[in-house]
């Protein structure tokens, strides 16, 4: 079986158009836009100042808070993140509490001050405060998933929360989402996965819902990243993923209008019969 090349299969889809709310742009686009996102974001970490942390601690939370929260709901927490925590003096059960009853959030105002308060007194107790020292082990860790985070260890904070969250200051991790791994799947890049299996930890799948699934999955983006020669960080391949996802490869994809109907397995099937 002659499997897609990551490379041939990115560069083809980067001027596909894709839409997100009222803006039209292509893959290629919005990749260079997390992109510059992403360099933004790390800037803050070396900002010492007190507003720099309650940034990164506010980026942060909302995606620990996330789980299924999705469009109206996640924006009106959005919104009361930024209302109510401001300073380090915002940092307590009561603004938490309020806070979350203020955002609405969708799993109960005791999970949501639980998980506030949770996230604050990590980076309190375990760094200092030093978000250089937390995101220089994320990213000697990023191979393993860096599996001993310590906001791993809260209640409700999985592998996939947390990877979301980091996503927004490191390009090697990404919530393994299953819109996007369908489309990996379509494609037939799971195939490059067997290797992988070496080791008993991960099984190979594309359910990001079952823990040994989700991390054969990290361990897969970051091998096709390896083969673009630098070219596309795990970031990108999700992100030109998500656009591929939302705009030709959605539940019904349109393979007739595809760039990579021929070199995509799912195409290449389609287009012999």
């Amino acid at each position: 079986m002659n499997l897609p090349d990551i490379t041939e299969v990115l560069d083809t889809i980067k001027n596909v158009d894709s839409k997100v709310n009222s803006q039209v742009d292509t893959i290629e686009n919005w990749i260079n836009y997390q992109r510059n996102r992403i360099e933004e974001n790390r800037k803050l970490i070396y900002n010492n100042s007190e507003e720099s942390k309650i940034k990164i601690f506010k980026i942060l939370v909302i995606d620990f808070l996330m789980r299924a929260v999705r469009g109206e709901r996640g924006n009106k927490i959005r919104e009361s993140i930024d209302r109510h925590i401001k300073s380090f003096k915002d940092l307590n059960e009561k603004s938490f509490l309020l806070t979350i009853t203020d955002g609405k959030y969708r799993w109960g105002k005791n999970t949501g001050t639980f998980i506030m308060k949770e996230v604050a007194s990590t980076i309190k107790n375990d760094y200092g405060w030093d978000f250089d020292q937390y995101f220089k082990e994320v990213n000697v860790n990023y191979r393993t998933n860096f599996e001993h985070d310590p906001f791993l260890k809260i209640k409700f904070i999985g592998y996939k929360v947390r990877d979301l969250a980091v996503s927004n200051f490191n390009d090697k991790y990404i919530a393994n989402d299953l819109h996007v791994v369908r489309v990996a799947t379509r494609i037939g890049l799971l195939n490059y996965g067997f290797h992988i299996l070496k080791n008993d930890k991960y099984e190979m799948g594309n359910n990001p819902s079952d823990e040994s699934n989700y991390l054969f999955l990290h361990q897969l983006f970051q091998y096709l990243s390896s083969q673009t020669k630098g070219n596309y960080s795990p970031v990108d391949i999700d992100r030109a993923f998500w656009h591929l996802g939302r705009s030709l490869c959605s539940k019904k994809p349109k393979c007739s209008e595809c760039p990579i109907n021929r070199i995509c397995l799912t195409g290449k099937e389609r287009n012999a019969t």
